[in-house]
């Protein structure tokens, strides 16, 4: 039988991934156990859920087949994340770039993962740790980096130097964590400043929206809006099956709006686009959050880069 922690590492050099992060990951996943299920259905070594798996072309029964496809995941993130380790493991645990602020269970694993604690010390994630009945090896013998050091060394510059205090930050105080193909909705007071600086998820009539874009939806409802979300925050799995499904427009899996949450991404679709396009004009929220009419009729964002 082939040695799966070399091939995770010879699979991550050729992805020009950190060979003892990606190392570090699988052995989260699953201890390195070909037959891993989860109790949310995740399968195999790299614990993909069926969808995801279908997207990459992963036959979840071929251990081989799997760490090359979480290797593409894990590349197809950091390129989403401008290189954050911490933001592309996020989205493979949780769905979300920002899940290891938010959500208890993923700040554990990028922990683990970026800190090189071993899996046997801290509490399994809930889309992807194996089920109980799985044995859990020891932890290989790493040498990693501690993750303060790991951000000040080699993360991305800027963008992620507060996330060891993130990280550290006491449970207590993160918000509650409900399951969910997007993760937890975490509630947010937000108001627009130049750009508006709310970040991740909230929810609007139970739908999640990037929270920057639902004190604009709330002033619309105050001022006579009478319409709801059909869609707002996805998945990068949501998006691919949107997209695979022939709906149109649709962006390409990885590109949509509706993916992202930190201004300028975020993006809603909603019934009674019209009375929304005529509120928000004249309202604060105008050049923040707008329709982009014919184009895609229910569709609003924040255009950038050419693209709503």
């Amino acid at each position: 039988m082939a040695d799966l922690r070399a091939e995770a590492r010879r699979i991550a050099a050729k992805y020009r991934l950190d060979p003892g992060i990606f190392e570090r990951q699988i052995e989260a996943e699953s201890g390195f156990n070909p037959n891993a299920r989860s109790p949310a259905g995740a399968q195999g070594i790299a614990q993909f859920m069926p969808a995801t798996a279908r997207a990459y072309g992963v036959n979840t029964a071929d251990p081989i087949s799997s760490l090359d496809g979480a290797a593409r995941y894990l590349r197809d993130n950091l390129k989403r994340t401008g290189g954050s380790y911490a933001e592309a493991l996020s989205i493979y645990n949780s769905g979300r770039p920002d899940g290891y602020k938010s959500i208890p269970e993923t700040r554990n694993y990028v922990q683990r993962i970026l800190g090189g604690t071993s899996p046997k010390s801290a509490a399994p994630t809930a889309n992807s740790a194996p089920s109980a009945a799985v044995a859990q090896p020891a932890a290989p013998v790493d040498r990693s980096e501690s993750l303060q050091q790991y951000l000040a060394t080699r993360g991305r510059p800027g963008a992620l130097l507060g996330l060891a205090q993130s990280l550290a930050t006491d449970k207590a105080t993160a918000p509650a964590a409900s399951a969910g193909a997007a993760g937890a909705a975490t509630t947010h007071t937000a108001t627009f400043s130049t750009p508006p600086s709310a970040s991740g998820v909230a929810k609007f009539d139970g739908k999640l929206v990037a929270a920057w874009i639902k004190p604009a939806l709330e002033y619309a409802r105050q001022h006579g809006w009478k319409g709801t979300v059909n869609s707002g925050y996805r998945s990068f799995a949501d998006q691919t099956r949107i997209y695979n499904s022939g709906v149109r427009p649709a962006a390409r899996p990885g590109t949509s709006n509706h993916e992202g949450t930190q201004y300028p991404r975020g993006a809603v679709d909603v019934s009674d686009a019209p009375t929304l396009a005529r509120i928000l004009q004249k309202s604060p929220y105008g050049r923040r959050l707008q329709w982009a009419g014919a184009k895609d009729p229910v569709h609003f964002s924040h255009p950038h880069n050419s693209s709503y």
